[in-house]
């Protein structure tokens, strides 16, 4: 029986089987990219800091029935325009207030993307290296980690590679397809409409490289009136009715603060060295990264001599992975988030190369590495979590992640027999594994180690909270109304404060009694959340 179900996996992914069998594969591959892209959102809390704050956001403008002014804990909100907040009010009508109408968007995004990256890979290459690609993406933990996040990165990374694929199917039609340029015209618009200028600096950076090398410049048909005008219509109408509603200060405050001063220097500690950009790229895309020298060299330099289906578009699909990840190198902000709308062309080069090379030795290396890993995160995970006393108790979870060894083992038979495409799916689902390991099984019990989830019953049903200094955004999240700052002139006996512990002693200083109720370790972090009961005396005011 075994045998006969490797066979006939081996048979629906050859290239000359019918069609009915390739709509199977087809099936089965997004059957399991839909199934790592919703595990676990509903299951994880919100908690993270970007997550509550847009969360919540898109909670208080669906509140106030206000679709302009973006709004965290009843404060504007200057971080983001609002395409995102959009998506998170639609999800909460579907699906209520909860972490899973926040999130389902985001997964629905990159789907999306996957889908159009995947139909596109098909008419330009061909079933196998569809396939391929599909493989890469399935078994990549950082985007899936990306794609459940409620945050506005999803959008950006699915609208801009949109308008990127289509603005080259433009490009490539010489001009002639102009339904082209609207889709990809109206897909930069929502790119804007997610995370701001950023996407429409980038789409025009990399066109005009990509033109000048190609040595076919020409400016005129990227501003032919009717799409242009759509694109200024749907990318800066918001703008420019948040900026008359708040006299300017809203677009100061984003274009000045959120984008400018964010990309000349560091914002909330999150500097460091331009290679920390490049190091996020290495980590995000492993293992796969490990072949991006081999495959430059085979695809963009050794190809060169020949004449080979799909060169131009490879070219493109370089440049758009360089340009994005060189952008963020000379931002002075650094994030892992940044960089990963290059990830679906990373794939597509790589779904390429993979396909084209018939070395069975990368792939023994590639088994070796991905084995190494494995056990790494699985060992290192276990002391790991031993040695931080408020998680030290689940330790034994980390070796769940030793159930990613099973696809590997399986995948022996395959390399040992050069089959190479069912050899990749073998790796990838080892990763693929590792991921539902992590959102279905680890996350949802340290998850419930965080401060908030912790304190809940404290909280739950108090009506007088302030925060003192800084608070976890995730309180707003679960209290589902503002909470005002501390204010000592309106301090009663009673009262719930939420800080962090490194704060008390000033709260103390100033001549204020409370009795501590919860001292919580924030996850994965170093600050310690409190939460205390004011007590009489109170100082003068």
């Amino acid at each position: 029986m075994h045998q006969w179900i490797m066979d006939w996996v081996v048979v629906i992914l050859d290239m000359n089987t019918t069609q009915a069998n390739r709509t199977i594969v087809y099936l089965g591959l997004f059957g399991l990219i839909i199934t790592l892209h919703f595990s676990g959102i509903g299951k994880l809390s919100i908690y993270a800091l970007d997550e509550a704050k847009n969360a919540v956001a898109a909670y208080e403008m669906s509140e106030r029935a206000d679709y302009i002014l973006p709004t965290f804990n009843g404060e504007p909100r200057y971080d983001k325009p609002p395409l995102h907040y959009y998506f998170f009010m639609l999800g909460y009508k579907i699906f209520g207030y909860t972490p899973f109408g926040a999130r389902f968007f985001s997964a629905i995004a990159g789907l999306f993307c996957i889908g159009i990256c995947a139909g596109f890979l098909k008419e330009q290459f061909g079933h196998r290296i569809t396939y391929i690609f599909l493989f890469l993406i399935a078994g990549n933990i950082h985007w899936m980690v990306q794609f459940h996040m409620a945050v506005p990165d999803p959008f950006l990374v699915a609208f801009l590679t949109t308008a990127y694929l289509y603005g080259f199917r433009y490009y490539q039609s010489n001009y002639s397809q102009t339904k082209y340029q609207y889709y990809s015209y109206i897909s930069l618009g929502l790119a804007v409409l997610s995370k701001g200028p950023v996407a429409l600096l980038l789409y025009m950076i990399t066109f005009i490289l990509f033109m000048l090398i190609q040595k076919r410049f020409s400016l005129k048909p990227w501003f032919r009136i009717l799409p242009l005008t759509l694109f200024i219509l749907i990318a800066s109408s918001w703008y420019v009715i948040v900026g008359w509603k708040t006299g300017g200060n809203w677009l100061e405050e984003f274009f000045l603060t959120h984008n400018l001063s964010r990309f000349g220097s560091a914002m909330e500690g999150h500097g460091g060295s331009f290679l920390k950009t490049w190091l996020f790229v290495a980590v995000g895309t492993f293992p796969f990264i490990v072949f991006l020298p081999r495959a430059i060299n085979r695809i963009f330099i050794k190809n060169r001599k020949e004449s080979v289906d799909g060169n131009n578009f490879l070219s493109f699909a370089a440049l758009a992975f360089l340009i994005i990840i060189l952008f963020f190198s000379f931002a002075s902000t650094r994030l892992p988030n940044y960089t990963v709308p290059a990830y679906p062309w990373f794939f597509m080069i790589m779904a390429v190369y993979l396909e084209r090379i018939k070395s069975i030795n990368q792939i023994y290396w590639l088994w070796g590495i991905s084995a190494l890993f494995v056990l790494l995160i699985s060992v290192g995970g276990y002391f790991g979590l031993a040695q931080t006393p408020y998680l030290s108790e689940h330790r034994s979870l980390a070796l769940y992640f030793l159930l990613a060894v099973i696809p590997l083992v399986l995948s022996i038979k395959f390399i040992l027999k050069r089959q190479m495409l069912m050899a990749y799916a073998g790796i990838s689902f080892c990763y693929s594994t590792m991921t539902l390991v992590f959102f279905l099984w680890v996350m949802p019990v340290l998850d419930q180690k965080n401060p908030v989830y912790l304190t809940k019953s404290i909280w739950k049903n108090q009506d007088r909270i302030s925060y003192y200094e800084i608070a976890n955004p995730a309180f707003v999240f679960y209290l589902q109304r503002p909470i005002p700052p501390f204010n000592p002139s309106e301090v009663q006996a009673g009262d719930l404060v939420i800080s962090r512990k490194k704060q008390l002693q000033k709260l103390a200083s100033e001549g204020f009694s409370f009795e501590t109720l919860a001292e919580e370790n924030d996850l994965f972090e170093s600050p310690i959340t409190v939460i205390v009961r004011m007590n009489p005396p109170f100082p003068d005011n």
